[in-house]
């Protein structure tokens, strides 16, 4: 009984004779393949200097219409990112980024901004871009007026 329901009662358990079906089906013999194995498409990977120049970035996508179940993830997360950036080497940039169709007051609040990295020296930050899920879209919406929303 998994509801408060006294008068429902659970099934007994129904046991199946399978026998007759084991031999139905054709069994699958391994074969040894000719094929050789891929050559890795990409090259190892070489240890990176603290010292190294690195641009990263964490990006997600923002349902601004589930808000109530998806902001306290997005501050969790944000807040896992700017711990992060604490022990980052200082020629390093990783930017947190949110697509999403809404620019509200809870981002602005965190500090997030509408606009691009200009350049590498540029600190880490917190960027909102429009993105409008397709069903949301219709003909009049301009992604160059994103500030006048």
């Amino acid at each position: 009984n998994f509801g408060n329901d006294t008068h429902q009662t659970e099934s007994k358990p129904v046991k199946c004779d399978c026998s007759s079906t084991q031999n139905s089906f054709p069994q699958t013999i391994p074969s040894v393949s000719n094929i050789t194995p891929n050559k890795p498409i990409l090259k190892p990977c070489e240890p990176i200097e603290k010292t190294s120049p690195v641009q990263r970035a964490i990006i997600i996508y923002y349902p601004h219409h589930q808000s109530e179940y998806f902001f306290p993830e997005v501050r969790w997360l944000y807040r896992s990112w700017v711990e992060m950036l604490l022990g980052e080497p200082s020629t390093w940039r990783t930017d947190f980024v949110i697509f999403t169709y809404n620019f509200s007051s809870e981002f602005r609040k965190l500090g997030c901004v509408n606009r691009l990295r200009q350049n590498k020296e540029e600190p880490s930050m917190c960027r909102l871009f429009l993105y409008v899920p397709i069903q949301f879209r219709t003909k009049n919406i301009h992604f160059d007026d994103v500030d006048n929303k």
